[in-house]
């Protein structure tokens, strides 16, 4: 079973309404600061949606009725300092989770040679590890790799 990651482009400012439903093999999507509106229902029945990295600040976020029947367990990745801002916008708080990361998050932001044990660290799913084995991780809202 073969999942597609979708980068949307900086170039788009709406998600028109119905634009990926029912997509089942859609894992991943990544949605741009440009980003203004999302149609309703735009990702209705996304079932396999593992997770949505949200590039649009605190300040620009709008509400949005287009993840309904999406998979439950996606995570929602958002800027870092927007957690609160995203948990209390109608649309975006249906996420059972979400992770604030600091978005230069392409690029490793820290290098750890062993790991500490009063850290929590996520995989890049979001999902928590209880003991990280050599690789990437989220800590503390940072993408680190553990050697």
């Amino acid at each position: 079973h073969e999942y597609t990651r979708i980068e949307i482009p900086n170039s788009v400012t709406v998600i028109e309404e119905e634009a990926f439903v029912n997509c089942f093999g859609l894992s991943q999507i990544t949605l741009p600061s440009c980003i203004q509106k999302i149609g309703e229902n735009a990702f209705l029945g996304c079932g396999s949606l593992e997770c949505i990295i949200s590039h649009i600040p605190a300040d620009k976020l709008f509400e949005v009725d287009a993840f309904d029947y999406i998979n439950e367990e996606c995570v929602l990745y958002v800027p870092y300092g927007s957690k609160s801002t995203y948990e209390n916008t109608p649309g975006w708080n249906i996420f059972k989770e979400i992770i604030e990361v600091e978005y230069n998050a392409s690029s490793v932001e820290e290098i750890q040679t062993k790991t500490l044990q009063s850290e929590i660290y996520y995989d890049l799913k979001g999902r928590r590890v209880t003991s990280p084995s050599p690789g990437y991780y989220i800590l503390n809202g940072k993408k680190v790799y553990i050697k």
